[in-house]
């Protein structure tokens, strides 16, 4: 059954690319090229690939740059038969070729030095350059090519050649090379005179000897001779200074430089002779001395403004004779080597003295501290004294001492002869008599300082004590205090301070002696001190590590321990109140609400405990029931929110309402009922529970089956309950789920709406306007409705369907086929106004709408009726209903939506409406108003009504009926009409 064909594709399979790129190259402009390579990638699999031919540059021999091209390279078979050329593409990358100037050449420019002789000096410049075969042209100037002139200099001008050398070929570079010209000066001598002078003297006027020029020039001269600066006796050279050639009318100093040979100038020093006087004065015991007496001065004497200062240091004391020595300073302005200088000195003459003098000698005192080992003062407080006229005087071979141990006071006394001496060390005893007064060495006793310890501790319940010292000061080296011996008076037990003293009668300090052997030296020392107590600190403080926990133990419905919430505290302090406010009555644990059990368990036992240093003591337990069951506690703001009723759930059981699939249940869905006798605390608290007793519900909730669905019975779990009744005459001890269940409903429901939709906005219509409707049918059951057909009954009624719906009108009847549970379909209806519908009624009732459904067989419940009804827009008279029934079943009545038009019963396998013709409800009729081309609107209640028929009215009662409603109709409209008209 198929036609034979034949496809064609295509296998294509690419080169693959070796990248080949050139290396970049260059020369020297007159070179010849260097040999051009390049780099290539490798093939796929490890083929190496093979070429033949080269890469090329673009020719050309310019110095510049040039590209290097593929030329003939190309990919070539291997010879290993590995790689194929056919399986490859090349990817060229050019390279670059460049050529640069050539600056090889060779050029020599020579110098040319020559002095001075009063004739022209001719030099001419030399250049040469090679290489290559290229021609070079030279220039001085730059401008005028060709060969080089030469250059003629007379006078002294150095001058430097400027060559240019310019290449014949464009690949060369152009140089530019120097030489020099230079005529050196020739020379002329000048010879100084020697120059002498005396130091302090004004300078002699400074001369010089000169020689000639080349062919006689005279030269000339500016300036004068200087010497090195000084005015120090010496010899100093004699400097140009700022003598220098000059141009004259026959000499051109720059031609000639300065051959200067220098001589002395010399400075001799002045000879100067100092002499100092002879004085004489009888024996004072001071030293004679030179005074203020001047020192003379002869020979050539000081130079102007310079001189000296004296210092004297011969002296005489004793009688005899010395000297009158000085030396002298020379002034800053003097120096020495500008003098020659002679010292000649006189005499200094003391005679006899008989006064003597008295003198008061004392022994040293001395005051210490106790060390436990010898201490000593000696000594004189003195042994230099001055006398009343100012001379100073010495005491020797006297001698004064005291040596001692223990804390005490003793004498020094003065022992031995004296021997009196001047400043001079001369013994001068005999002038002099001599009082003595002995010393004294005191011992204080030695500051002893004990510390008590001082000591502390976290509070355990026991004493704290500290029999030790923190420190002891002041005992000497090799003493100590007896510690074995030492009492203490303090103690702290509870939490606190208190002193640590030391008993004052048990200190003792020992000398132990020679390796701790009193017998060898040892011995109590104590009264060689001054004994200081300071008392310590005994401290007994606050636990802060101490632990307590609060478990707040939460129980389930069965009285269960079900959650613990835990809180720890590590830094508790003793006697610490564990809980620090009363537990909250109500709280939430993991999103359930639950309260507090104040007689549950130990609470009671724990809670007003402190912390203790036991931990096991540290615990307060806190129980909470749950409290999710039993609404809402009194005064609770939102009714609706269930925080429970503070009877925990443990002491209530639980009754719930729930509904099957295909229906629902409404009021009460949970009911809490509270099993056992309770005792409440002034918190409304549960503090004590009786026996646990069975109870029975009380309030069932609503149950309202779905459409097409009615209530069938309740369950709870073990047996099946048929009503209400029947589960609150049941009790339980325990919490109870009833389900209510449904059972389908076999029948369909459906509801027609028709409305005006193009009411005018005058209110009213026209006689021959069209008036237009819609009717919709919505499929309200459970069920497809078959054979859906809607139909007008209306004469001159027209139905219309919207294009392309799918629905078809025949005859006034539109066919729907199956509308499916919860579609709606909607047609329109147009109609002529005639002057009759105000009579009949139509007006107000226009539509007849019925619906032609498929039988369906009744369900299950023979007393159960599906709901027919029809619901018009309000203030029409509907066509007609069914009764409807409830879903706890009943047959139907003659319920329906119109006060004139009672329904009929109804039952099961009823198909379509029941209609009733308003033709059958007589109106009465209205007074001509005259105007047959206006329809008015006049409400349902304004229309009187005649007398119905077989109802039993007398005719009296008949007649007084109608002739009201005629009178009350004809005023309604004439009212109406004033009202439209205004």
């Amino acid at each position: 059954g198929y036609t034979d064909k034949v496809e064609h594709g295509t296998v294509k399979i690419t080169p693959a690319t070796i990248t080949v790129k050139a290396v970049n190259n260059s020369k020297t402009y007159g070179e010849d090229d260097p040999a051009l390579v390049y780099t290539a990638g490798d093939g796929v699999n490890g083929e190496a690939p093979s070429f033949s031919g080269n890469v090329e540059r673009v020719p050309g021999e310019s110095v510049r740059k040039y590209d290097i091209l593929q030329g003939s390279l190309k990919l070539a078979d291997g010879d290993d038969g590995k790689f194929k050329k056919d399986n490859y593409v090349i990817e060229y990358t050019k390279g670059e070729f460049e050529i640069v100037k050539n600056g090889g050449m060779q050029l020599v420019v020579d110098d040319y030095t020559g002095v001075y002789d009063g004739d022209a000096h001719t030099v001419t410049p030399r250049a040469t350059a090679g290489g290559n075969q290229v021609t070079y042209q030279y220039s001085l100037d730059g401008e005028t090519w060709g060969s080089i002139e030469a250059v003629k200099h007379t006078d002294v001008t150095p001058e430097t050649i400027t060559v240019y050398v310019k290449a014949s070929a464009e690949g060369y570079t152009d140089k530019v090379e120097h030489g020099t010209v230079k005529i050196t000066p020739a020379t002329i001598t000048v010879t100084v005179d020697t120059k002498t002078k005396k130091y302090g003297e004004a300078d002699p006027v400074l001369t010089y000897q000169k020689s000639n020029g080349v062919k006689e020039e005279i030269p000339g001269f500016i300036g004068t001779l200087t010497r090195e600066e000084g005015q120090d006796a010496g010899s100093y050279v004699i400097l140009q200074g700022t003598l220098s050639l000059a141009d004259n009318e026959s000499f051109k100093a720059e031609n000639y430089v300065m051959n200067y040979t220098a001589d002395r100038f010399v400075i001799n020093a002045r000879k100067v002779t100092l002499k100092s006087v002879t004085l004489t004065k009888p024996y004072d015991g001071k030293a004679l001395t030179n005074a203020n007496a001047p020192v003379a001065v002869e020979d050539d004497g000081w130079a102007n403004g310079e001189g000296a200062t004296y210092s004297f240091n011969g002296t005489q004391t004793l009688v005899g004779d010395s000297a009158n020595a000085f030396t002298y300073t020379l002034n800053s302005n003097t120096k020495k080597t500008n003098y020659d200088i002679t010292k000649e000195e006189g005499l200094l003459i003391v005679r006899d003295r008989d006064q003597k003098y008295a003198i008061v000698v004392e022994a040293n005192s001395n005051t210490v501290t106790y060390t436990g080992k010898e201490q000593a003062v000696s000594g004189l407080v003195a042994t230099s004294f001055v006398t009343e006229d100012g001379n100073t005087y010495t005491i020797e071979g006297l001698r004064a001492e005291a040596k001692a141990t223990d804390a005490g006071t003793y004498t020094a006394a003065i022992t031995g002869d004296a021997i009196v001496r001047d400043s001079a060390g001369n013994d001068v005893t005999s002038q002099f008599a001599v009082v003595k007064k002995d010393g004294t060495l005191e011992i204080q006793k030695a500051v002893l300082t004990l510390t008590a310890a001082s000591a502390s501790k976290s509070y355990d319940g026991t004493e704290l004590t500290a029999h030790s010292t923190a420190s002891i000061t002041g005992v000497v080296e090799g003493e100590q205090v007896d510690t074995a011996e030492l009492q203490y008076n303090g103690s702290q037990t509870e939490i606190g301070t208190s002193l640590n003293k030391i008993v004052p009668e048990s200190v003792h300090v020992m000398n132990p002696g020679f390796l701790g052997i009193r017998a060898l030296g040892g011995k109590e020392t104590t009264d060689n001190y001054e004994i200081r107590l300071v008392d310590g600190t005994l401290a007994v403080n606050q636990r802060y590590d101490l632990e307590y926990t609060i478990n707040r133990i939460f129980l389930d419905r069965s009285g269960d321990e079900t959650a613990r919430d835990v809180t720890r505290s590590q830094q508790a302090y003793y006697g610490e109140k564990i809980l620090k406010t009363t537990p909250e009555i109500e709280t939430t644990w993991n999103d359930s609400h639950y309260v507090l059990l104040p007689a549950w368990g130990d609470y009671q036992a724990t809670k007003d405990r402190t912390v203790t240093l036991k931990a096991e003591d540290n615990i307060v337990n806190i129980y909470y029931a749950l409290d999710n069951a039993g609404g809402n506690k009194p005064g609770d703001e939102d009714p609706e929110e269930n925080k429970g009723d503070r009877i925990p759930d443990m002491y209530q059981i639980i009754f719930t309402y729930v509904a099957s699939e295909n229906g629902t249940v409404t009021g009460t869905t949970t009911e809490v009922v509270t099993v056992q006798e309770l005792v409440r605390d002034a918190n409304g608290l549960v503090i004590e529970a009786g026996d646990r007793n069975p109870a029975s519900p009380t309030q069932p909730s609503t149950v309202k089956a779905n459409d097409g669905y009615y209530f069938l019975n309740w369950h709870d779990g073990s047996v099946e309950l048929k009503d209400d009744a029947a589960v609150k005459a049941r009790s339980y001890g325990q919490d109870t789920t009833f389900t209510a269940f449904f059972k389908e409903n076999p029948y369909n429901a459906w509801t027609a709406v028709k409305r005006v939709t193009n009411l005018p906005a005058r209110g009213y219509f026209r006689v021959g306007e069209e008036a237009q409707f819609t009717i919709t049918v919505t499929n309200t059951g459970n069920r497809p409705l078959t054979d859906m057909k809607i139909q007008e009954t209306l004469e001159g009624a027209v139905l219309r369907v919207p294009e392309n719906s799918g629905y078809t009108v025949e005859d006034g009847v539109v066919t729907i086929g199956t509308l499916a549970p919860g579609v709606s379909v909607t047609v329109e209806a147009a109609y002529t106004v005639t002057r009759n519908d105000l009579f009949n009624r139509n007006f107000r009732n226009i539509v007849r709408t019925t619906a032609t459904v498929d039988n369906q067989e009744p369900g299950e419940n023979p007393d159960s009726d599906p709901t027919r009804v029809i619901t018009a827009d309000s203030g029409t008279i509907p066509a007609g209903a069914q009764g409807g029934g409830s879903s706890s079943g009943g047959g139907g009545g003659g319920g329906g939506s119109s006060t004139r038009s009672p329904g009929t019963g109804g039952g099961p396998g009823a198909a379509g409406t029941v209609t009733i013709d308003p033709e059958a409800v007589p109106l009465a009729n209205l007074p001509d108003m005259g105007n047959d081309d206006i329809l008015a609107l006049i409400d349902d209640e304004e229309v009187p009504l005649a007398a119905l028929p077989k109802t039993g009215q007398t005719g009296s009662a008949a007649l007084m009926l109608m002739l009201s409603s005629m009178m009350l109709a004809a005023f309604s409209v004439v009212t109406r009409k004033k009202e439209e008209e205004r």
